[in-house]
């Protein structure tokens, strides 16, 4: 799709792209691959998460996270909500709020 098409859907944070879009032009990607290579890496990140544990993840996703240090509004359940500032994931791999 050319990237107009894709700047028209509505996404909360990460805008919609393509391979193409991204590169431009018409270049064709051999999708088999592109797939291949995404379950090596796949396969390689899961044999670190066996040797390490979750605990190996944190601060690469920390690093990525978009709304480390933002504030938001969290949904317990539907009788809980409650607001803050985001600060991340820890060991276990819960998010961490603190609490305005």
């Amino acid at each position: 799709q050319p990237q107009a098409e894709l700047d028209r859907l509505r996404r909360p944070v990460w805008p919609a792209t393509s391979l193409r879009a991204a590169i431009g032009g018409d270049e064709l990607f051999d999708v088999a691959a592109v797939r291949r290579e995404l379950a090596l890496a796949f396969a390689e990140e899961l044999q670190r998460f066996f040797a390490g544990g979750f605990a190996t993840f944190i601060a690469p996703i920390n690093e990525l996270e978009v709304f480390l240090g933002a504030h938001v509004r969290f949904r317990a359940s539907e009788e809980e909500e409650f607001e803050g500032t985001f600060e991340g994931v820890d060991e276990e791999g819960l998010i961490m709020i603190r609490r305005l």
